[in-house]
């Protein structure tokens, strides 16, 4: 018996000895520029351990306002987890892991948020026409996350961020290609996190 890579990044003990790349780069930088760190990680392990530190890093690294609402108090967080989780497990689920000591790259300035995973748009895809379709570059990672409910493998990913960050009064996310790389900007409420 062998095991895959999929069973390695899921289960393994250290999927980092056979699969350098298997590494979320987590950071959260003053301003708006990626010149001065206030908080990084490197973030390394199995596929859910990593989820789980990834949104541990992203709580301790966002704003959370409180206001009163017929006298109870009402928590706002800087921008709807839900969306952030779907983009890094988007970007876990269709990254190039050919692109070896590559890793995830997840950006937290002041004004934004910036998911950045190695690995253009598979052919046949473009940016205008992601929302509605589903193609996997590894498969078998979409079929564990189909089946643990966390995708859906119909091409509903665009539009759920979309809608989370409307509903949480934001821009919708950009989704852009890089080179080869596929980045997901979240722009945050700035001053207005209130409002």
């Amino acid at each position: 018996l062998h095991p895959t890579n999929a069973g390695l990044l899921f289960f393994g003990k250290d999927p980092l000895e056979y699969i350098p790349q298997n590494e979320i780069r987590i950071a959260r930088f003053k301003g708006a520029t990626r010149t001065e760190f206030i908080d990084s990680k490197e973030i390394k392990g199995p596929i859910y351990n990593m989820l789980d530190e990834v949104e541990l890093f992203f709580r301790r690294n966002t704003r959370l306002a409180s206001k009163i609402v017929e006298f109870k108090r009402v928590d706002l967080p800087e921008y709807p987890y839900e969306a952030i989780r779907e983009a890094v497990i988007n970007a876990i689920a269709h990254r190039d892991y050919t692109y070896r000591y590559t890793p995830i790259m997840f950006s937290i300035f002041d004004d934004r948020i910036e998911v950045n995973n190695p690995g253009g748009l598979l052919p046949g895809l473009n940016i205008k026409s992601l929302e509605g379709h589903h193609a996997s570059r590894n498969k078998k990672i979409c079929d564990i996350f189909h089946e643990t409910k966390d995708m859906e493998k119909f091409g509903t990913g665009i539009g759920k961020m979309k809608r989370l960050m409307k509903g949480h009064g934001l821009a919708e996310p950009e989704f852009l290609e890089e080179g080869n790389f596929f980045v997901v900007k979240f722009h945050g409420p700035g001053d207005k996190i209130l409002d």
